[in-house]
């Protein structure tokens, strides 16, 4: 995939796969790369995020967040549960009930970036 006229020196930011939990650096979601290195990061819109398992199941419409899990998103800290905070990265579309040894699961979102 070529972006005409953009190349990797001029990306605004520089970006690297998050693994820290409730990180206010985190601002999308990485979808890829492309030939010409240009890095490609969703942060408003719908999309996929992989999520991990904390032990508690996901409701539709849960605040997410990032995971200490690199590349991962979690269920957003029990005492902002309710609000979009300047670490929310999505919105679950769908409900999770975790199977039993189940580690993390791909699911669509609402990403809301910040």
């Amino acid at each position: 995939y070529n972006v005409k006229g953009i190349a990797p020196k001029d990306q605004l930011v520089t970006s690297k796969i998050c693994k820290t939990r409730g990180s206010k650096a985190a601002w999308g979601v990485y979808v890829g790369t492309s030939p010409d290195e240009v890095d490609f990061v969703m942060s408003f819109g719908t999309g996929f995020v992989n999520v991990v398992n904390t032990g508690e199941d996901i409701s539709i419409g849960d605040y997410l967040m990032s995971s200490d899990y690199q590349g991962k998103c979690e269920i957003q800290f029990l005492t902002t549960r309710d609000a979009q905070m300047n670490y929310t990265l999505a919105k679950s579309s769908v409900p999770i009930i975790w199977e039993a040894g189940e580690q993390w699961r791909r699911i669509p979102c609402l990403l809301v970036g910040d």
